[in-house]
């Protein structure tokens, strides 16, 4: 059974599907993977074409334990999601795009690649961008708790060359828009992904892609020398910052999308060098200087209130010397009184 969720800006098909629940006691059946991940799990009745019979086994505890603290993984997962929408892949389902990120996830974990979790937002979408690009090329992406399991299986051949193929295109352009510091256009494509033509256009015609309160892509090119490896740098302070009904995060947006389609398990090689990609160094040293002039005046203005907060620390002794002082000739009138009293 299917519920279908409208409103102003939300248009949500969730699927309702009856489970059953096995307690953490009951192990899953062979080969499914089961290491440091122990709780309940559950079957669900969506069988394959070919045998109805089948109930396909489900792990949501154990895959949030995968996920968990993997922030900017979940985010740029968010991204994928939406590119499939504006792009209207219907056969990709959602958790086709998960399971990237479950594999990724376990390996970069097992291998403790903190270096590579922790790396920019930016950096992570081009680097799964390529990765799902490769899986599609394949036409094969394993289920996560079982290997042998094809979860493209039930989608036609020319339609996940279709998919490769566009993503392939939109890397290309990614790619070309940085070689030649091309801002514009970089933007231009950054919005098609993630906003659907016609959100970009209001009722009466008019283009919101300026609206002043979106703050889009800010491309800041660094040179880099001939034996570093990393592809070429971009870092636009904001990824995206918009009121549309689907919140993508400010990030800092950093090395390239010039991602070869990564090998099977994944991992570093996947990202190649550009070594001839040309550079914005006027506009590079312009931002520097921008930037160093605003670090000088932080500097300033710290000193300032480090000299503020002085002149407190010396008026605050101060007075505390005069109450201390107040305080004796009390205590010592009130030890005078005493006397004459007694």
């Amino acid at each position: 059974m299917t519920a279908h969720i409208s409103g102003e800006n939300v248009d949500i098909d969730v699927d309702l599907v009856p489970v059953i629940e096995f307690p953490k006691t009951v192990s899953p059946p062979h080969p499914i993977r089961w290491k440091d991940q122990e709780g309940v799990w559950y079957i669900v009745p969506k069988p394959r074409e070919d045998n109805e019979f089948l109930w396909r086994l489900s792990f949501p505890d154990q895959e949030r334990k995968v996920m968990n603290g993997l922030n900017k993984l979940k985010m740029v997962n968010r991204f994928l999601k939406r590119m499939r929408d504006v792009f209207n892949w219907r056969p990709l389902a959602s958790y086709y795009i998960k399971s990237i990120f479950l594999w990724e996830a376990h390996e970069r974990k097992e291998k403790k690649d903190e270096v590579f979790l922790n790396k920019n937002l930016g950096y992570l979408f081009a680097y799964f961008l390529g990765k799902l690009q490769w899986y599609l090329e394949r036409q094969t992406l394993p289920f996560f708790w079982d290997k042998e399991m094809n979860l493209f299986v039930k989608i036609n051949r020319p339609t996940l060359e279709g998919f490769a193929g566009r993503i392939k295109n939109v890397r290309a352009q990614m790619d070309r828009h940085i070689q030649e510091a091309n801002t514009a256009e970089l933007e231009k494509l950054m919005r098609s992904l993630f906003y659907p033509a016609k959100e970009s256009i209001s009722a009466n015609g008019t283009d919101n892609s300026s609206r002043s309160n979106e703050t889009f892509l800010l491309i800041d090119l660094e040179p880099m020398s001939e034996n570093d490896l990393s592809p070429p740098s971009f870092s636009p302070p904001d990824f995206f910052e918009s009121t549309s009904s689907f919140e993508l995060f400010p990030e800092t947006f950093s090395q390239s999308s010039n991602i070869p389609s990564p090998p099977s398990e994944s991992q570093d090689s996947a990202i190649s060098s550009t070594s001839n990609s040309s550079y914005n160094k006027r506009q590079r040293s312009q931002d520097l200087g921008n930037s160093k002039e605003k670090c000088s005046l932080e500097i300033e203005e710290c000193k300032l209130r480090v000299q503020i907060a002085e002149i407190d620390l010396e008026t605050a002794k101060i007075n505390l010397r005069a109450a201390e002082k107040r305080y004796d000739k009390v205590v010592l009138e009130y030890n005078m009184l005493s006397k004459i009293t007694d």
